[in-house]
């Protein structure tokens, strides 16, 4: 039991106060008593108890409007009520004080065991929800702090991802994602304006489309090269969209995700071959 949890025993019988006050003080409670309504909403003003055990007919208020009044303070909306009364016994008299915010209505004359025993069950009551409460307040801040990172990360993937497109976009050379059917899956401005078709174009094709006379038994087994090495550099001759062939140099990886991904580099050499082949000659 914690001596921290305050019972507050409203009774004008200020030999029930004295027992009440005995009792619960015995097993580690702090014990506020009041002979009056007004007394204790007095009492109220600078304390705040756990559990309210109150008579029903007190000289200035009836219990049940009493708890009621008190229950309209959000600063009591933790705190549990228990009313007693030996005139009103009726079944109406319960029911009232149940619907007002009471947890118990007990008939008069009760053991003061009993007493004892549901004041400790209250307390029980509101440990278990104070538990509940922190349980609560504990998962709030963990999803909101994993949630909170989870929003960092995603950030610095989209800005990560913001940074790789652009260094693409701008990269010198050509740059192109092609499936396992050779199907284009994305591509750069550079090679864009490199093969003179325009992006989406280039999205609905294949890079057999752009490859100039090269055989299949040739891609088969470049293609069977790059799976096993995971990347190759070779040449090959493209041709543009104006039917001129370039000669490109190709650095390609091969990516093991989403059936397999193959990542390229194109860099247009036609230039530096003419050259080459204008110095042997």
């Amino acid at each position: 039991m914690q001596a921290t949890h305050k019972v507050m025993v409203i009774d004008d019988n200020k030999d029930m106060l004295r027992v009440y006050e005995r009792i619960l003080t015995q097993e580690g409670f702090e014990v506020i008593t009041a002979a009056s309504g007004g007394e204790c909403l007095a009492r109220i003003e600078t304390i705040v108890p756990d559990i309210f055990l109150m008579d029903v007919v007190l000289p200035d208020w009836n219990g049940i409007d009493l708890v009621r009044t008190i229950k309209e303070n959000p600063t009591f909306a933790g705190s549990l009520f228990m009313l007693m009364s030996g005139l009103k016994t009726g079944f109406d008299d319960k029911i009232n004080g149940l619907d007002a915010g009471a947890v118990d209505y007990l008939y008069r004359p009760v053991p003061n065991r009993e007493v004892l025993a549901k004041v400790k069950s209250l307390v029980k009551v509101m440990d278990f929800q104070v538990s509940l409460e922190n349980i609560n307040r504990e998962l709030n801040r963990r999803v909101a702090e994993r949630t909170n990172e989870l929003e960092e990360r995603l950030k610095e993937l989209r800005d990560s991802e913001e940074q790789h497109r652009t260094i693409l976009e701008t990269a010198m050379d050509g740059f192109m994602q092609v499936d396992t059917t050779g199907r284009i899956l994305e591509v750069n401005e550079t090679y864009c304006r490199m093969s003179g078709y325009g992006r989406q174009e280039l999205l609905s094709m294949t890079v057999y489309d752009l490859e100039d006379a090269e055989d299949t038994a040739q891609n088969s087994a470049r293609i069977t090269k790059i799976i096993a090495q995971d990347e190759d550099r070779f040449v090959s001759r493209h041709r543009c969209k104006d039917g001129k062939i370039i000669d490109v140099e190709i650095s390609v990886q091969f990516r093991p995700i989403d059936a397999g991904r193959y990542v390229a580099f194109i860099r247009d050499i036609t230039g530096s071959r003419q050259l080459c082949q204008g110095t042997m000659v």
